[in-house]
């Protein structure tokens, strides 16, 4: 799984680098939002593996998408941050790009993060 990904991803690279020589298509660097096909595919991928790694991997997958956050802030959440709400646990973030200070009430709203049965 690991050396076809890695081929995969540069072929990707090497396609977009040439594309971007020619002038062509729309890339650009920087963080995007995943495309949902390549979620569930990785997802797919991370339950067939074996063992840890596999799980750990899919559930920090879904925790970065139920978050609705970048993979640096799904790291930085400890378990004391985490608190039940009914059937959700809830994650409380304090910063923002807009307002670091935490000073806005509504940006310490926590997450909340659902079980989906189906997915």
């Amino acid at each position: 799984f690991e050396a076809d990904l890695k081929e995969c991803l540069e072929g990707i690279k090497r396609s977009a680098s040439e594309a971007c020589q020619a002038g062509e298509g729309n890339i650009y660097d920087g963080n995007r939002a995943p495309i949902w096909h390549l979620y569930n595919q990785f997802n797919r991928w991370f339950s067939a593996m074996s063992g840890s790694k596999g799980i750990f991997a899919c559930a920090f997958s879904k925790m970065c998408m139920g978050l609705a956050c970048q993979s640096i802030n799904t790291v930085q959440v400890c378990i004391k941050h985490m608190q039940w709400e009914g059937d959700a646990i809830q994650i409380p973030f304090a910063h923002s790009k807009e307002s670091q200070t935490g000073t806005n009430r509504v940006k310490k709203l926590p997450r909340s993060l659902h079980g989906n049965p189906l997915n």
